[in-house]
């Protein structure tokens, strides 16, 4: 993600974790938008509690899974919603 985002002269930060750090220890003021994987949809109510409501959150698909470009797509669209 990085190397596309540089490629492309974004300056963004990208996280990419366990859902476990959404619950201990993770600084909402520095991020924009959660993208969760079909995974853990099951938790996503768990996940929607920790996460501040003005922060935007959407489940991917399996077929974007391995999509960075995609991702990062996604991710620049619902920050700037």
């Amino acid at each position: 993600y990085e190397n596309i985002a540089y490629e492309r002269k974004l300056k963004v930060d990208i996280f990419l974790g366990a859902a476990g750090a959404l619950f201990h220890g993770v600084n909402f003021e520095h991020i924009g938008v959660v993208l969760v994987t079909p995974r853990l949809k099951k938790y996503l109510n768990n996940i929607k509690a920790v996460i501040p409501a003005h922060i935007p959150m959407q489940v991917i698909e399996g077929h974007q899974y391995g999509d960075h470009e995609g991702l990062l797509d996604l991710g620049l669209e619902l920050r700037n919603k």
